[in-house]
């Protein structure tokens, strides 16, 4: 059976360790397998069973700097670490890299930039920040929602991380709308399509022909840059340059999200950069070490002690003030009176204080599993686009009721936005329960 070893590699992880970066620490690292990828070796697999086994090189997880140098083009004639390993070819073994390629590559450093630069050029420095303030101001009154990030300072932030790229990504398009050319959104808008589609975790033949068709909308919409001035010299761009070989990589490889640089990154940061930070610098590994045992065993206490003490209270009373939500007495009501008497009339604003008075305890449910669809797809319906805020239970004439709290929206217009591709939607502000409600959950 042939075993494929997927590898990875982080600059910082191996400069705090060794001081420096070189490839021939590669082949020293993999020595030790190169018998075994000629010669079989009996191994237990996952399913019990023993086996004779060939291992041999998989993809490569790497940053685009580190792909150059794993690579050897950053000096002629230099030799590459798998030269000295059967059936090992660098140049096919390099797997895509969402996280820089994609995320922090086209869009952070490109798009986002290439924007701010677009409205220099088009209103001049003084009219370009007033317009950026604005942009800035749209992505702080993001409305509450599932997977949605607030920007209360706006995107204007010193460092960037990979978490906010990603939800900057959510918000930034519709922030756009009015202040940059048709074109421009539907560059974004082809993008996004391409990013998102990327990132899924399975691929048939219809996702990779949507793959392709997003990225020629991408490559088609993106000229606005060069005609307006923003690119003159084109889009000759490595993390750009890597955008067609998706397809084929997948194919080779699977999903992205499987080979993505974020896996080897969130744990580095955690076990390698933070401990050094806290590290003395001299003979700074022992000390590295020892952080990470005390975080660990910090991290199971806390778990402890979230399993031990419950948050929430349980009286109708307490729980709205913890909640901070005002309507919640009646909207309890409500729903309480709903499922007593399923074929009543009357209208919300008309039942007495008096009437289906829940006086039982309320329990919170602190784990559940939602499922939200994008409103790009088809099929959109208003069911899609309700954020639940909270599950509960709470009994009444020793009946129990689960229910949870929703926020509904509803969609604006029949279609999606020509230039954005994204659904408008605003909330749902009908009756005593605004845009609050009770409802069984699914």
């Amino acid at each position: 059976m042939y075993c494929p070893i997927i590898l990875g590699s982080d600059k910082t992880t191996v400069s705090v360790a060794t001081g420096k970066l070189n490839i021939t620490h590669f082949t020293s690292i993999f020595q030790g397998l190169k018998p075994n990828m000629t010669t079989p070796v009996v191994r237990q697999c996952p399913d019990g069973h023993f086996r004779r086994i060939i291992f041999g090189f998989g993809p490569f997880i790497a940053d685009y700097p580190e792909q150059v140098m794993l690579a050897g083009m950053f000096k002629a004639g230099v030799r590459t670490f798998t030269n000295d390993f059967p059936r090992a070819n660098i140049y096919g073994l390099l797997s895509p890299d969402i996280l820089h390629q994609l995320i922090k590559g086209t869009f952070k450093d490109h798009l986002v930039d290439w924007v701010e630069k677009y409205l220099r050029l088009e209103h001049g420095k003084v009219r370009a920040e007033e317009i950026m303030d604005d942009i800035d101001e749209r992505l702080a009154a993001v409305p509450l929602f599932p997977e949605l990030r607030r920007f209360p300072h706006g995107r204007r932030f010193k460092q960037w991380t990979g978490d906010d790229s990603k939800a900057l990504m959510k918000v930034y398009l519709p922030a756009l709308v009015g202040y940059v050319p048709s074109e421009m959104l539907k560059c974004f808008s082809g993008f996004l399509d391409f990013c998102y589609i990327a990132r899924r975790p399975s691929f048939t033949e219809k996702t990779l022909n949507m793959l392709e068709n997003a990225l020629e909308r991408f490559h088609t919409y993106r000229e606005i840059f060069r005609t307006s001035g923003v690119r003159p010299t084109g889009f000759s761009l490595p993390r750009q340059h890597s955008l067609p070989h998706y397809r084929f990589q997948i194919e080779e490889y699977g999903a992205p999200g499987g080979l993505c640089s974020s896996i080897t990154e969130s744990h580095h940061i955690t076990t390698v950069k933070k401990p050094w930070r806290r590290s003395s610098r001299y003979e700074a590994l022992g000390q590295m070490l020892i952080t990470n045992q005390r975080l660990d065993k910090l991290s199971a206490l806390r778990a402890d002690f979230v399993k031990r003490v419950s948050s929430y209270p349980h009286q109708l009373e307490d729980l709205t003030v913890h909640i901070r939500q005002p309507m919640f007495p009646v909207l309890v009501r409500r729903f309480l009176y709903d499922q007593l008497y399923p074929e009543s009339q009357i209208a919300p604003e008309e039942i007495h204080p008096s009437i289906a008075r829940c006086s039982g305890k309320f329990s919170v449910v602190h784990s559940a599993v939602a499922t939200y669809f994008a409103p790009r797809g088809a099929g959109f319906s208003r069911d899609e686009c309700r954020p639940y805020l909270a599950f509960f239970f709470f009994t009444h004439l020793d009946k129990i009721y689960p229910c949870a709290l929703v926020e509904w929206f509803e969609k604006v217009g029949q279609r999606p936005d020509d230039d954005t591709g994204l659904w408008i939607v605003r909330p749902d502000v009908r009756g005593i329960h605004q845009n609050l409600s009770f409802c069984y959950p699914h």
